[in-house]
């Protein structure tokens, strides 16, 4: 204990400074306040998930709450495989043999060595599409999730900004299409929110309309999937 007038250090128990006299503020008999027991350190407590989400554009924030971990899941759980475009190719391969007019390498060989030198060379078709969603941009965001994981699309990367985000997938591979990739932004837009959406096939001049009917599918998950009175 320290005198709190000249800084002396006081010896136990002592009332009164021995360098200067004054009370100590520190003796419990002196002061007439009985000691105070030392507090505990209290643990963190975790934020509690935001009872409406829906306005919510924080991707981290989001996916952390049960009831939107819930909606991925069921959604997930309802995801159908569509033929790739390789088991497509094996097909073809077989039909080349039985006609004994197979070249000395496989249909899905040489597209697995051309259609990277298709990409290198900037070889690709883009579609695009734009659409304002009249539902909060938080439910849209887990609508696109949702979208993505029935459809079997791999999630890439997310992008976080202050009025949206930005996510990528992976479009499984199929007949019209061998390597394509999916980017949507999405945007507050006051009680709205605007979707802008493109798929890249990746090494081909042609998809034969894959990429339109995919941002079609898109978009009509997401109006689904954001209306208020879905809950799973």
């Amino acid at each position: 204990m320290f005198c709190s007038q000249c800084g002396a250090q006081a010896e136990a128990g002592a009332k009164f400074c021995s360098r200067c006299g004054a009370a100590l503020q520190g003796n419990a008999a002196t002061s007439g306040v009985a000691p105070v027991a030392p507090v505990a350190p209290v643990a963190p407590v975790a934020p509690a998930a935001p009872a409406d989400w829906s306005t919510v554009v924080d991707y981290r924030t989001l996916i952390a709450i049960p009831a939107v971990h819930d909606r991925i899941a069921h959604a997930a759980a309802g995801a159908q495989k569509p033929m790739s475009a390789e088991d497509f190719l094996s097909l073809g391969d077989g039909v080349l043999k039985a006609a004994s007019i197979a070249g000395p390498a496989s249909l899905n060989s040489v597209v697995k060595v051309v259609q990277p030198m298709y990409t290198r060379m900037g070889i690709h078709r883009t579609s695009r599409r734009t659409e304002t969603i009249a539902a909060p941009a938080g439910r849209v965001i887990v609508g696109v999730l949702c979208s993505l994981a029935r459809r079997s699309m791999s999630l890439t990367e997310v992008r976080q900004a202050t009025d949206g985000c930005v996510v990528e997938a992976e479009v499984p591979s199929n007949m019209f299409a061998y390597s394509a990739g999916l980017v949507v932004t999405v945007t507050r837009q006051g009680a709205g929110t605007e979707i802008e959406a493109s798929i890249d096939a990746r090494g081909q001049l042609y998809d034969w309309g894959k990429g339109k009917r995919e941002l079609a599918d898109l978009i009509a998950d997401i109006q689904d999937y954001a209306r208020p009175d879905v809950v799973a």
